[in-house]
This record gives C-alpha cells, structure tokens and sequence, in this order.
C-alpha cells in the first residue's frame, strides 16, 4: 500500500435546534415521538463521535509510521551490518507484523475520511466498518509476539536500572530527536486501538436511530468488533498460559512433558502425602487435565506421578480424628491417597480449583467409563488381603491393604501381596534386560538361574514350608492331581484354584503408535492382578501362569487387554476349568 500525507479537514458547523447544517430533519430517523431537541442532539452526538474515530484513527497511523519509519527499519538496517544493535530474529519479535497493522489501517483511515469529511445524518459508516473489521485479527499475532516472554526480555534492556547496551542508547537518542513516546509506549497502542474501536462504535451506535438505514450494519460491525476483542483477549490468555506451562517445565531436571495444545494451568502448591514410613513433601501441579506431584532436589524438581483427571477422579474428605488436620483424599483411576496442606485456607483453596476443573470434565456413561470409575473408588476394596499367606519366616501372612499398605504384583505367577510377602527383585529367566519383584514363593525357583545366584544369600531366602503347606491345604481343600497349589491355605467357602496360561495376542492396532499392551484379570468387578507389559508389540508373547482362589464356581474371570494409558481394546470371558 502507498502510504500518503493525511490530514483531517474539520468542518465547522452552527446547528440550529430542530435542524442539521445540511438541512435535514432528524425527525425522520427518530420518530414522531421524538423532539426536535433530542433528534437535533443525537445527530450532534454522533458527528461528534465519528469526528473522533476520524482524528484519533489519524494520531494512530502517525504513531504507527514512527516506529516504522524511525525504529524498525534502522534496527533492520543494523542487525544486517557487522554491528548488530539486536538480531534479526529479535527486531521481527519486537515489531511482529506492525508494518502490515499500518497498511491496513491507511487504507480504513482513507475510506473514513471519505464519508465523515461531508458528514449529513444520512452518512453510513456501517459499511466501511464491516469491509474492515475481519481483516483486525491480524493483531493478533502482534498481541502474541509483544505479551512473549522473550520480547518482555528484550524491553528490559530500555528499564533505567539496567547497564548500558546499544540498543538502550540508540532507544534513548531516537526519542530524543523525534520528541516521541518512549518505544515501549509506541509499541503497546495497537493493543489498545481494539478496544477503542468498541467504545466509539458503541456510542455511535447508541445514538443512531433503529429507523436509519446504517442501524443494522453497525450492529453487525460491532458484533464483529467483539468477536475480534475476545478472540485477542483469548490469545493473550493462550499466550500467557503457554508461557507458565513452559516456565513450569523449567522447573525440572527432565522434560515433565507438560506442555500440550490445550492444557492450561490452573495451581500449584505444597502437599504432604501420607505414606506408610514418613509423610513426603511434594509439589503439586494442577492443570485442567492432569496433576502432577514432584519433589525437589538440588538439579530441579524430579517428576513422581503424573495423573489423570477423568470421570473418576475425586476429592473425598478424611472423617479419621486421628489423620492430620487439613487431610482430604485425591480418589483416582491410578493411584488413590491421602494429602493435608499446611494451613485450613490452604485446603480451601485446593478444594475449589479440584471442583472447578472436575465440572468441565465432559460426563462419559459407556461401560468403560463406568469401569475405570469403579476402579478408582474400589481402589482400597479390589482384594482386601495379601494373596501370599507365607511370609520370609513361613508364617501366614494376614496383612489387610489400605492406604498405607501398598499392593504389588509378582511378576512370576502374577499374584497381589504385600510389600513384606514381595521384596525380592530378580530376573524371570535367564538373559533378562531388567529384574522384577517376585514374592516369596516363587523366589526360591528363580534362585536356580545363573543370572539371579549371587543376588541373595540363603538367610534371605524364605524356609521351605512345603510340608506344612500340604498339610494345611490338605484340611481346606482337595489336591489336584499332578498340580501344586501356589497359595498354601484358604479362607471358608473357597471351592479351589483357577490357573491360566497367558500365551499373547494377535494384531493389535493403535491409531498414532505401536501398542504396550498387557492384561488385566478381574471377577465380579474387582481386578485381581496385571500381567506383564509388552513393550512397543502388536502381536505380544507373555507366556506366564496365574493362579487365582475360587470362591463361586459360577462367577466368570474377566481379562482384559489394555494399553499402557489403560486405553481398553478388547475383552474375553476366560473359561478354565477349576481344580477341584
């Protein structure tokens, strides 16, 4: 666009009540029931507030041409030399697209000038408005790249307590010379001509008869005004959000990868989670679909867990006497527990920013929503004991879960126990890339590969109680031919044992990536155990037996093949015949 001297001609008028300087009558726009004194002030309301538009659009294009003119094309021209004042990457940071904000706002400045020049009570600029309008959202990418953190870093440079660097000396001479507004102040005026369009639009519209055939046109153009406003206000949110998320991640010695299109921030703070030895002191972060809690070292915060905030997340509140004071319990499909903040005001707050970010997650009424909530409420009711009834000494073991009694799972026969009845770590099988927790009856087998030998001395390993264990199960239950029993004694109303073999599994499919599926047993709801995961696999081996109690020999066992998210995929009904 050419860009042209401009200059606001302003006429002067005597308007005589009940009359226009053109000659014609506001009655007809306002109606019979008007006066002539409130029509004749009207019509002088909204010359005064198009002449306006007119002359505050004429200030903004010669701001816009200084800093053009006078502090972007110098920059342009040094940062190409051998003595850059900034980089070329920064200049176009700090001005964004401001050259093509000036050209279009010429060209509107020339279409206002065109119809409020000869402005009569039939002048419509309702017209100009809507020609225009849509072309404002380009401010928004200038909105976007002037609210930055690193355009913020480089105005620092201009604050009077920094040292002196040359682009602060070329800042202070050029202001100097053109008598101007300080750049920062230039810079931040097309943000604000946005919302200025709104005000003048607004009072135009107020004044203009519903009668006048510009009335419809200026509603729209102010509709569209709006959108704009919002839509910029809107970026400036996504922009600064997007800026805490990466300043969050900063934070932490590893990428927490948090950042993510249409994740957004809502708190963070200091918890105490309860844990069975000593209460940790984490970090909390609260975003709209996740939390997440780390704890910090001398390198940065060390991501710990990262949770889902779905349909079956919840706050419960803690009834104990005994529990800390400001105690409530974070109820998940990953991992439930119990927090207390430092304070009672404290509490509040991370009550209300839970409940706020609960009621914008969408209401899912499928199977398998209603699956992974039953889980996250059932998640101290899946199995009330410890599946391993011979602890290290080859007593029973009969250690009830709970929030401070943590479950695992032998990675050998699959089993659910406690931590006392698993705390060995060995390869499955010979040539194992990593070692797994076994519990204690299956570790004395494993003991016989090579690999796992000099791992753990004969005063670690467990008694051998298959003596007492036959005799026990003896008393509870008939022996299976050829089969040993992996649980050594039974409650009442168990009818025997259930053992699967989990071969794997054909073609399994994933949208965007290669599956990590594994398998979840389950029976009247409750999840019994989780195989092992099968890493980066669409036709998975596992390989691996699982021994289950039979309390109703017509209760079905359900497995499950999930993908690591806990994305279901498929189901079957398993049936196996029960030792009897």
């Amino acid at each position: 666009f050419d860009v042209v001297e401009m200059s606001l001609t302003r006429a002067k008028a005597t308007t005589a009540v009940g009359a226009t300087s053109d000659g014609a009558n506001p009655r007809k726009f306002y109606g019979k029931s008007a006066t002539s004194e409130h029509a004749a002030k009207a019509h002088r309301t909204r010359k005064r507030v198009a002449q306006e538009l007119l002359s505050t659009e004429e200030s903004y294009i010669v701001s816009l041409r200084m800093v053009c003119k006078h502090f972007q094309k110098p920059l342009l021209r040094a940062a190409e030399s051998s003595r850059p004042i900034l980089s070329h990457r920064d200049v176009n940071l700090v001005f964004s697209n401001i050259k093509s904000i000036r050209d279009l706002n010429v060209n509107f400045y020339m279409d206002l000038r065109k119809k409020i020049e000869n402005y009569t009570i039939n002048t419509k600029l309702g017209k100009v408005l809507l020609d225009f309008v849509p072309y404002f959202k380009m401010y928004t990418k200038y909105v976007e790249h002037t609210e930055s953190k690193e355009t913020r870093e480089i105005m620092k440079m201009l604050d009077a307590n920094t040292p002196t660097s040359m682009f602060k000396r070329f800042h202070s001479e050029s202001c100097a010379a053109l008598n101007c507004l300080p750049l920062p102040a230039l810079l931040i005026t097309p943000i604000q001509r946005i919302p200025r369009y709104k005000l003048l639009v607004t009072e135009y519209l107020k004044n203009t008869a519903r009668s006048h055939p510009d009335y419809q046109d200026l509603v729209k153009a102010l509709e569209k005004i709006e959108e704009t406003a919002k839509y910029m206000n809107e970026s400036i949110k996504k922009a600064e959000n997007r800026a805490k998320i990466i300043q969050i991640s900063d934070l932490f010695s590893q990428d927490p990868g948090f950042v993510s299109p249409s994740r957004s921030f809502e708190r963070d703070g200091i918890l105490f989670k309860k844990s069975r030895k000593e209460d940790i002191r984490y970090r909390f972060f609260l975003f709209n679909d996740i939390l997440a809690y780390a704890k910090e070292t001398k390198d940065g915060y060390v991501l710990h867990r990262r949770i889902p905030i779905d349909s079956s997340f919840m706050i419960r509140p803690v009834n104990d006497k005994t529990a800390e004071p400001n105690s409530f319990q974070i109820m998940n499909s990953v991992k439930s527990f119990q927090v207390y903040s430092s304070n009672a005001g404290e509490k509040e707050k991370w009550i209300k920013s839970f409940s706020a970010v609960t009621k914008r997650v969408p209401t899912r009424s499928n199977k398998k929503s209603s699956k992974h909530n039953q889980r996250a409420v059932l998640q101290f009711k899946k199995l009330e004991y410890c599946q391993i009834q011979k602890m290290k000494n080859g007593n029973p073991c009969r250690r009830k879960f709970g929030l401070f009694t943590k479950r695992h799972n032998c990675k050998k026969c699959g089993s659910m126990c406690c931590a006392s009845c698993s705390p060995y770590h060995v390869y499955i099988y010979e040539g194992a890339p990593t070692k797994e927790r076994v519990c204690t009856m299956c570790i004395r087998p494993l003991m016989e590969l090579k690999s796992n030998r000099k791992l753990y001395k004969e005063r670690h390993l467990p008694t051998d109680v298959r003596v007492a264990t036959q005799q026990i199960r003896s008393k509870s239950v008939p022996e299976a031919t050829g089969q040993q029993s992996h649980f050594s004694c039974y409650e009442e109303g168990v009818h025997g044992t259930i053992h699967i073999l989990l071969i794997g599994a054909r073609d399994l499919y994933m949208k965007h990536r290669t599956p990590d599926p594994y398998v979840i047993f389950s029976r009247s709801g409750l999840e019994l155990c989780k195989s092992m995961v099968a890493r980066k696999s669409e036709s998975p081996v596992w390989n691996q037996n699982f021994k289950f109690y039979v309390e109703d020999l017509q209760d079905p066992m359900l497995a499950e093949v999930s993908f690591n998210e806990g994305n279901s995929y498929l189901t079957y009904l398993i049936l196996v015949d029960v030792n009897r």
